[in-house]
């Protein structure tokens, strides 16, 4: 998807500027495959809602990613991902909420092989595909600055701030989400912004299982969806959080591929009381 080339350009971008331990990067890029492959599986499959004659018109009151998604009729448009969206949605997963639709969630739901072609009968034809950025926004609108694919200042036009040290264009008043953040001192940078690390084990000289949240939402502790996209060894199961199996692995002895690899299929550290929708099972 033409999105998904521009978040990896600005890894990719990012990474070159900031030289980085092989281990991050590599954590990093399965953290994008993982939520990119989510993307395409609900896409692909459709939103599996029941059929209503009408909605409520109301995605507030939907609390859980898995009425949000199972519950909530079709006809209004519900999506479960960060209030603003952005981008970096794949960094702070456990920001999101029940949501209605915006343009730029065609990649989310649509499937045509062409994401300008799906943008464009996407909400009642209300879309259109902004070529600069590459991503679908509402007819007549600006893409917010989040948006813009940029990776260095000069492609963070005013009245957009660069934020220098995430390597990030925000919107006027918006800080960078805390996800963004890659290890416990860039993770310092943003504390004002209540941005607080939470140390796992070093590997590499790489702390893997390091999650940087904000703190002022989640004042009792490191909420288990910011594990999103972190191995099952990351999941802190004794602090209560629980790992969800989401895909088997698909192999006739379980932990090994076909060559031989390890192959674990996948899964989703969640909280012990919480319930997926049906669409992030991917088999």
């Amino acid at each position: 998807m033409l999105r998904s080339v521009a978040v990896i350009a600005v890894l990719a971008a990012a990474a070159e500027a900031k030289p980085a331990p092989s281990a991050k990067l590599a954590a990093r890029h399965r953290r994008f495959q993982k939520v990119n492959a989510k993307a395409i599986f609900n896409a692909v499959n459709g939103l599996a809602k029941p059929a209503a004659a009408s909605g409520t018109g109301s995605c507030s009151q939907y609390t859980t990613e898995q009425r949000c998604q199972d519950v909530a009729a079709e006809s209004d448009h519900c999506i479960w991902a960060l209030p603003h969206g952005s981008q970096d949605d794949f960094e702070d997963e456990e920001d999101e909420v029940c949501r209605p639709m915006r343009c730029h969630d065609v990649d989310s739901v649509e499937s045509s092989g062409d994401e300008a072609l799906a943008c464009s009968t996407f909400l009642a034809n209300s879309c259109t595909f902004d070529q600069n950025s590459y991503v679908c926004w509402e007819r007549g609108q600006t893409p917010d600055c989040e948006y813009r694919g940029a990776w260095e200042a000069s492609m963070c036009p005013s009245p957009c701030v660069w934020d220098s040290s995430q390597y990030a264009c925000n919107s006027p008043g918006s800080a960078t989400p805390c996800g963004r953040a890659y290890d416990s001192n860039s993770c310092g940078v943003m504390a004002t912004s209540g941005c607080t690390w939470t140390a796992g084990q070093m590997v590499d000289g790489y702390d893997e299982c390091g999650v940087c949240y904000n703190r002022s939402a989640f004042s009792s502790g490191t909420p288990c969806d910011a594990y999103f996209g972190k191995p099952e060894t990351c999941c802190p199961q004794a602090s209560g959080c629980h790992w969800t199996v989401v895909m088997r692995p698909e192999t006739e002895e379980p932990g090994m591929d076909d060559e031989g690899m390890v192959e674990d299929g996948d899964g989703r550290c969640t909280a012990q009381d919480e319930l997926l929708a049906c669409e992030s099972y991917e088999d």
